[in-house]
């Protein structure tokens, strides 16, 4: 029945029942049938009239019996049955005379039948009934004023439609616009809260900045201030931190290195140059050794990036040294965060191959241990002749 006095207020602009005070208002709730919408708002469809009608039926039984069967019929658009029980006379009203009552003997044996006064007696279960019914609608009307005045704030804020030529409710002609807020600055949760409040829905997309740390938005379109029909898609750029770059300032030390020799030492692998190398210089094959970077600064680490072996040829009797020394196949990279990841190499491969560090490291140095080898042809050192580091300063 609320429901039923709500879509009425949605559809016509106006309550069923109004007056002074609300017991007067109570009194029409029992005793007046609320006008057609269609009088009020002639583009209604009959379908949608008919079962606002029958929400506001006097009887319940002619009401809709549950929620469910309300929807169903509003989702079939298609008329309902309308109430049939009138509203009863006002009592009070004598009734009319019958001819049992009129028809008396005549004649000279009639006798006049004089009335005797009889004791009238009050329908005290009718008066309670009534009592009750009045309670009732005034309860239904506490709740009804809250849900009316939630439809009429909504009515201001959205406009009020027109029903379209197939019977349903057509957008209104100038739909009602948002101003968009401004979230550049903010976690992508929060702008999503403040934006989904105004009525927004979101897309990303991600970029690279300096400015904002990782996750947070750095651009919006519309910009803020924008005025914006309400459900639209508003455009987030969210940062993905600064731009990965190699990192340069690197200091290089290392378990071991061959025979203490300048030209194997580990400052070789970051000197730019694929000729040189640092080779461990453990006995055996080098499997356990390991060499670290130390970065100039706390890094957010994404890349680490090798070449697996002594990538030089000379013309002389040593021929290719690739192929001559042992090859790098596995190594544990570990980090000052205490993770590690191992990584798997190519040892056919004389380039530059990378391992991706996801989620990257936060740390200030890089250790690669050599967990697995290729062996060479000659020589049973395991060489690593170029490392390079790519991230982005840590932002505490």
């Amino acid at each position: 029945y609320s429901l039923g006095i709500v879509l009425y207020h949605m559809v016509t602009g106006q309550v069923p029942f109004s007056a002074t005070t609300p017991v007067a208002a109570a009194m029409k709730h029992v005793s007046e049938m609320p006008r057609d919408p269609r009088e009020l708002r002639p583009d209604c469809p009959e379908w949608l009239a008919s079962i606002i009608l029958r929400a506001l039926a006097k009887e319940p039984v002619e009401r809709f019996g549950t929620a469910q069967e309300m929807a169903g019929a509003l989702r079939n658009a298609r008329p309902v049955t309308p109430p049939t029980i009138q509203v009863p006379a006002a009592s009070g009203t004598a009734p009319a005379p019958t001819a049992a009552s009129t028809d008396l003997p005549s004649g000279p044996q009639a006798t006049r039948l004089e009335p005797q006064p009889q004791e009238r007696t009050r329908d005290t279960s009718s008066d309670t009934r009534r009592t009750a019914a009045i309670m009732g609608v005034v309860g239904a009307i506490a709740l009804t004023v809250c849900l009316v005045a939630a439809a009429a704030y909504v009515r201001s804020q959205k406009g009020v439609g027109s029903f379209s030529s197939g019977g349903g409710l057509a957008p209104p002609p100038h739909q009602y616009r948002v101003t968009v807020p401004d979230v550049v600055g903010l976690s992508a949760s929060q702008a999503e809260t403040k934006l989904d409040g105004e009525g927004f829905s979101v897309d990303y997309d991600y970029a690279y900045s300096d400015q904002y740390p990782q996750g947070r938005i750095i651009r919006q379109v519309p910009y803020a201030g924008s005025s914006l029909e309400a459900g639209a898609i508003v455009q987030l750029t969210k940062s993905k931190g600064p731009e990965p770059t190699f990192i340069h300032g690197l200091r290089v030390s290392a378990s071991s290195f061959l025979e203490n020799r300048p030209k194997y030492a580990p400052s070789r692998a970051v000197d730019g140059h694929r000729e040189t190398t640092w080779a461990e210089g453990a006995d055996g094959s080098g499997i356990g050794e390991w060499i670290r970077v130390a970065l100039p600064r706390l890094y957010v680490i994404t890349r680490v990036e090798l070449v697996p072996g002594f990538d030089k040829e000379e013309a002389d009797k040593w021929g290719d040294r690739w192929w001559r020394n042992n090859r790098l196949a596995v190594a544990d990279i570990s980090f000052e965060d205490g993770r590690i990841v191992r990584a798997h190499y190519d040892t056919s491969g004389r380039s530059f191959q990378g391992t991706d560090i996801e989620p990257p490291a936060h740390s200030r140095w890089v250790r690669i241990t050599i967990a697995e080898i290729e062996r060479g042809t000659h020589h049973d050192d395991t060489c690593i002749c170029e490392i390079r580091i790519v991230g982005y300063p840590d932002v505490p």
